[in-house]
């Protein structure tokens, strides 16, 4: 391993490039797929939400079970880079059906293409993750690739809301956007960007020196872990029962601020405003995390979390979908639906 660094900016940036294709792609999975699929093809909220959760569990599978063999596979190209190779393509063409459903698709077609693309997705996640750790062994060294690549995650976050908003709202002139038009803004965007994203990485990244064991653990002790080191098990407890909750989160959050609050015109505006303030205060935390530790600032900030979104959720309350937990094909709601049957004149929202 380098004794040095030899870790130029340039080359964290080009590093940490795939990741912001990557996790520009989960905001339209977690926020955007569903109301589009409900839209399109008349599936209900709750069986939509069914063929995320099942595609969710079998990424906790695949997750593990993509690293550890990550970990054993030898390559001359990289033990890394091989398997980000075969997940690109992977990852493209699952994307390009998930985001072109029609009204004729259903439920099986939806679960296909995310288990699809969850194991692209993966292929390329786990292995970039993996060879980050794998570029030094210097403890300031890795601390700064963690924050290169953490800080690509925010930007692909930021281009999640970013992208659509600037195609659809400022060039195209489309007031209120519909989720699928959002979707495909964000579906091109990660289609284009994660192959130059790779490219990149690949080019301008060395290697990395193999840091694990000669003779990785075998596969029934690999997962015996949580059950011999108990406070490893509870902080994976704790972690899946953090992310169902935020998957919760960004699952309700277009069809609160879209239809509860009828703010469907600023939901990319909204959703922007969010990226850029968690770009701008997640540095605080840091100070904070030094003073009282991780575990004792984690938990705050969850109370902290609880009770802002607490308010919005209130002022949803007692506006719903039509009684079947649908959203109708042409992308509006039920409610301008009934008023333009009525004929007060009610404009429809832009397509």
């Amino acid at each position: 391993m380098n004794s040095q660094s030899s870790l130029s900016a340039s080359r964290l940036l080009a590093y940490a490039a795939p990741t912001v294709a990557l996790q520009a792609m989960m905001v339209p999975l977690l926020m955007y797929l569903p109301p589009t699929y409900s839209e399109i093809t008349g599936m209900s909220l709750a069986l939509v939400g069914a063929m995320f959760a099942v595609g969710r569990a079998f990424e906790a599978f695949s997750d593990p079970l993509i690293g550890a063999l990550s970990d054993r596979s030898r390559h001359p190209f990289g033990k890394r880079r091989i398997w980000m190779v075969v997940g690109v393509p992977i990852a493209i063409v699952a994307s390009w059906f998930l985001i072109h459903p029609t009204a004729d698709d259903g439920a099986g077609y939806l679960l296909l293409w995310l288990i699809v693309f969850y194991v692209g997705w993966t292929l390329v996640f786990i292995p970039h993750q993996s060879w980050g750790g794998e570029l030094s062994g210097r403890y300031d060294d890795r601390t700064r690739i963690a924050g290169f690549r953490e800080t690509g995650a925010f930007f692909g976050y930021l281009l999640a809301a970013l992208v659509p908003l600037m195609y659809w709202q400022v060039f195209k002139g489309v007031a209120a956007p519909t989720f699928a038009q959002i979707v495909q803004a964000i579906g091109w965007f990660f289609m284009i960007a994660l192959p130059l994203g790779v490219l990149w990485c690949f080019g301008a990244v060395p290697q990395g020196q193999a840091t694990t064991d000669a003779h990785p653990p075998g596969w029934r002790e690999l997962f015996a872990i949580p059950r011999r080191n108990k406070p490893f098990a509870r902080l994976m407890t704790a972690y899946f029962i953090d992310r169902l909750a935020m998957g919760a989160y960004f699952y309700a959050q277009p069809l609160l601020i879209g239809i509860a609050l009828d703010m469907q015109a600023n939901l990319l505006a909204v959703s922007l405003t969010t990226a850029i303030a968690a770009v701008l205060l997640a540095p605080l935390w840091v100070p904070i995390t030094r003073r009282l530790g991780k575990h004792r600032t984690y938990c705050p900030r969850e109370r902290h979390h609880d009770a802002v979104l607490h308010h919005p959720v209130r002022r949803g309350r007692g506006r719903r979908l039509d009684r079947h937990g649908l959203l109708h094909p042409d992308g509006t709601r039920q409610r301008r639906h009934d008023d333009h049957a009525a004929g007060d004149g009610r404009r429809h929202r832009g397509s």
